[in-house]
């Protein structure tokens, strides 16, 4: 390289410009390929660096990352209440084993996209239980859908919830009061998928919702759109084209849960919660003391009620919007970051067990599920594709850990 340069510096003239030219470009092309050589080393030791407090935060927040292992059990309790031995609900949609048997892998390879909307949809309401969905929520839930015809969406939503609710509950008839968990709502997705890709005018009782053998029922659509749906032969090609067809993209419109955890399995994400570990702990800390609960058990502090968690987005300046710049986090959306962050079907076992006295899980949420939901806030609050979700985490990340800034933070009674 020196003799180049010597060459470079000394050697002009006629007879040696074409040499010097050539001599200039490989010097040009040694200096960028050096460069470029330092760019990939301090790449690979921030890559490094990120593994090591990604890998730190992962072992920390395992209970929010999905774990195969977990998923599959969670799912194999849920069908099993489907199989019930008395009840038997899963019978009212086929009662062909080998069927059923299908069915299942079908719902088994989309499980985690259903318990992320049915979490999705048990949190837009106006009530503070997160854990189930009421019929408004549900009548939401179809109308989101875009997968029946609008004149029959009432009747569907009664006859539907109602019917779910009586099948997997062992009671006669369709019960339109209460609410649905996860498998009247699994058994409700089965079967909304009878209704629109089983022609019911082929004399199957799957086809109608509420059909039980015949008529009643509320078939899937009527007239010009029914030419536009694919017609299944059996039950599990019905559910697997439903998912296909309706779910996931409702999934891709209005869940934004499969996102996060991609988002939270990243080493670059995790770096950023690391990297504020202490400082977020503190805020969580500040937030869920017994103290201010009255009559509240002392161990309760390690919990945060979703009435804390709004209280933080409040004070953070996330809840609402500041100008018209700034997008707005609404009350709801802070639901449902809240029951989204719930870790039922995650690695490991809860960051600490709830304390007697702490109420439902599904109520109080622990340091990691906090981690997820700033995570979820922050996908709810900035909804501009532009900007990426490590982007966005950060910014509610910093947002949160301002309340710091001033010293410790006060927590201020929630109007």
């Amino acid at each position: 390289m020196r003799e180049r340069w010597m060459f470079i510096a000394f050697c002009i003239g006629e007879k040696t410009d074409k040499e010097r030219s050539v001599a200039i470009e490989e010097e040009y092309r040694a200096m960028a390929n050096a460069r470029e050589r330092l760019e990939r080393e301090a790449e690979a030791r921030a890559a490094d660096l990120a593994a090591r407090k990604g890998a730190t935060m992962r072992r920390m927040m395992v209970s929010q990352l999905y774990c195969p292992e977990k998923v599959e059990r969670a799912f194999e309790r849920d069908w099993a209440k489907l199989c019930h031995p008395v009840m038997q609900p899963i019978d009212k949609i086929t009662e062909d084993l080998a069927e059923q048997s299908s069915v299942k892998e079908v719902v088994l390879a989309h499980y985690v996209t259903l318990v992320e909307v049915f979490k999705h949809y048990a949190s837009i309401g106006s009530a503070l239980a997160t854990g189930e969905i009421d019929i408004m929520e549900f009548s939401a839930f179809l109308h989101d859908l875009r997968g029946f015809s609008s004149s029959k969406s009432r009747d569907l939503v009664e006859k539907a919830f109602g019917e779910a609710i009586g099948a997997c509950r062992g009671e006669k008839g369709r019960q339109t009061a209460g609410a649905m968990g996860m498998i009247e709502f699994l058994f409700c997705i089965l079967r909304l998928a009878c209704a629109r890709h089983i022609n019911s005018s082929g004399g199957g009782s799957a086809g109608n919702v509420g059909g039980g053998g015949g008529g009643g029922g509320v078939s899937g659509e009527s007239g010009n759109n029914s030419s536009k749906i694919k017609w299944a032969s059996s039950v599990d090609q019905a559910v697997d084209l439903f998912m296909k067809s309706v779910m996931l993209p409702l999934a891709h419109r209005k869940v934004i849960g499969l996102q996060i955890k991609t988002a939270l399995d990243s080493d670059d994400t995790l770096a950023l919660y690391h990297d504020q570990d202490s400082r977020l702990k503190s805020v969580f800390d500040s937030y869920c003391k017994a103290s201010d609960r009255p009559g509240a058990p002392a161990a309760l502090g390690v919990l945060l009620n979703i009435a804390e968690f709004r209280m933080i987005l409040r004070d953070s300046g996330l809840l609402g919007g500041n100008n018209k710049e700034d997008d707005e986090l609404t009350a709801k959306e802070a639901r449902q970051a809240f029951a989204g962050a719930q870790n039922d079907l995650c690695g490991g076992d809860s960051y600490e067990a709830p304390p007697p006295g702490a109420g439902p899980q599904i109520e109080q949420m622990t340091y990691p599920e906090f981690l997820e939901g700033i995570a979820r806030v922050a996908m709810l609050k900035w909804e501009d594709a532009s900007s990426s979700p490590k982007a966005k985490i950060e910014r509610a990340i910093n947002a949160v850990t301002s309340l710091l800034d001033d010293g410790a933070a006060k927590p201020t009674t929630d109007s």
